[in-house]
């Protein structure tokens, strides 16, 4: 299941609820607490998967660069 199917809509705009959790405010751009470390552990899970294993690696280019800075 590609991860944007729970964050998003069926018309692909940003859910701001995921489970009972608040995780963007009301402006739909800026991250609660609860969203954000959603983020970073997801960021760090992505880079350390990467780091770590041959066999990971990402769909598109984009997703690259952005995971290895």
């Amino acid at each position: 299941m590609p991860i944007c199917s729970i964050i998003t809509d069926d018309k692909g705009a940003n859910m701001p609820y995921f489970k009972e959790d608040l995780m963007r405010y009301a402006d739909a751009l800026h991250f609660t607490d609860p969203g954000c470390e959603l983020l970073v552990l997801g960021h760090i899970t992505c880079h350390k998967l990467l780091e770590i294993s041959p066999l990971v690696r990402p769909t598109t280019p984009h997703v690259a660069d952005w995971a290895v800075r």
